[in-house]
């Protein structure tokens, strides 16, 4: 059987530009770059708070090469939200 997650539902429209949801307070004379959740991007993730996680990155067994140790492995940063600057011309009215 396919796996049913929600891009598989058969039942989800991505023909259309999907909406944006702003995660911090948009200043009308100074917006700056604002903190956008895109739910059909993070659909099993808050869609109202900022979320923030860090996956630990140790091992570099899955890394084939002759000398592993030239290679640096770092640690991987994942969040709910996108940063989109908002021109002043968007918010000004």
């Amino acid at each position: 059987m396919a796996d049913q997650g929600f891009y598989n539902t058969g039942n989800t429209d991505l023909r259309y530009m999907e909406i944006g949801i702003a995660l911090d307070r948009i200043d009308r004379h100074n917006p700056g770059y604002i903190s956008f959740c895109i739910p059909v991007l993070t659909p099993t993730m808050e869609k109202e708070t900022k979320v923030e996680k860090t996956v630990i990155q140790r091992s570099k067994g899955n890394i084939v090469t002759e000398n592993a140790g030239a290679i640096d492995v770092s640690d991987i940063e994942t969040a709910n939200y996108v940063k989109i600057k908002i021109p002043k011309e968007m918010v000004c009215l």
